[in-house]
């Protein structure tokens, strides 16, 4: 009997989320909207950048009072849709089967003797670079959002002009350098030896040992998004509450916000949340067809009809997704930083 067959009652790796329909459905609902939203927003942020003269006289057909009702509704909902994907993922992550199961008590069982150098470096490495990549961002998008209070931030700093040169480009480069040092860590984090198959080598090795994390990586990514989401969400409830129970305390607030920086950090917020949303609802939906196993991998097995090149395809999706995942939640933690700047000061 071939000890690799899916065993009754379990699904096999391809199709090992047994997600009830109504859950697609709803992952789908919340799709088919977000996409024309999300063209919208960007094609918006680029009409402000491109022909801010047309998009002033644009938002200028807009009351500000009817801007912040829009922003005070919009905020909430993106953001409730947010924590729902990611709850719906977080409860329906793919179930191993049988075998697999049994590989990962036996490789718990086994105690690892020494940490891999390169785990410890990826583990110092993000505990420099993440602080550094957050605040990055924060001044990044603080100096979108205010400029003059940018300015007057950076204004006693030495290098200044350097530093305002150089800020739009550090947090991309953080951001590599973290994913770097995250893959370090996790590869480091594979307690079993794996035996390569017979055409596997060179790239294919590399997309093998990646595929061995990436349920892993995928479930940190997803609740990271779950940890600043729920905040936030808590957040724009209160100011919709607050809008609408103590419109004078709402007033004191913005004052603190003139209109053009309520503008800019709308333009911010909107594409951002909107990415937020498709990526989830996408690796919902396409779970099942992508590496999402958290099985170690030689528990893993492909046939003579599945070609090496569909599982690498197939990983290649999963980190663009899970790429654009974590800069989405780092943009969303550096426009809340921002925010609670512009706020408090």
């Amino acid at each position: 009997m071939d000890d690799t067959a899916p065993v009754p009652g379990h699904h096999s790796l391809g199709d090992q989320r047994g997600s009830p329909v109504y859950m697609r459905v709803v992952a789908a609902l919340v799709l088919l909207p977000t996409i024309p939203m999300l063209f919208v927003s960007i094609a918006t942020l680029a009409l402000f950048y491109i022909a801010p003269t047309r998009f002033g006289a644009l938002l200028a057909r807009l009351p500000g009072e009817s801007f912040i009702k829009s922003a005070l509704v919009f905020a909430p909902a993106t953001l409730f849709a947010i924590v729902v994907l990611a709850v719906l993922y977080v409860l329906d992550r793919p179930r191993p089967t049988a075998k697999a199961a049994v590989s990962q008590r036996i490789s718990v069982d086994q105690p690892q003797q020494n940490v891999p150098f390169g785990r410890i470096l990826g583990i110092v490495t993000l505990l420099v670079a993440v602080p550094m990549m957050l605040f990055s961002a924060a001044l990044w998008l603080l100096s979108f959002v205010s400029p003059t209070r940018f300015a007057s931030l950076i204004e006693p700093l030495p290098g200044d002009a350097y530093l305002q040169k150089a800020l739009p480009y550090a947090p991309f480069v953080l951001f590599l350098v973290v994913i770097v040092a995250v893959f370090f860590v996790f590869a480091s984090r594979t307690q079993t030896r794996r035996i390569p198959l017979e055409d596997e080598t060179g790239a294919e090795g590399w997309f093998a040992q990646w595929s061995a994390n990436a349920g892993r990586f995928a479930n940190m990514t997803v609740g990271l998004v779950l940890i600043t989401s729920l905040p936030a969400l808590l957040a724009a409830v209160g100011a919709f509450g607050l809008y609408h129970y103590a419109p004078g305390k709402f007033e004191r607030v913005l004052e603190r916000l003139p209109f053009d920086e309520i503008v800019r950090l709308g333009l911010s917020f909107a594409p951002v949340t909107l990415l937020v949303i498709v990526i989830l609802a996408m690796m919902y939906l396409a779970g099942p067809r992508l590496n999402l196993s958290t099985a170690p991998v030689q528990t893993q097995t492909r046939t003579p009809n599945t070609p090496a090149t569909t599982g690498m395809r197939s990983t290649l999706a999963l980190g663009v997704l899970l790429g654009g995942l974590s800069l989405s939640v780092v943009i969303v933690v550096g426009i809340m930083g921002t925010l609670a700047y512009i706020l408090v000061r």
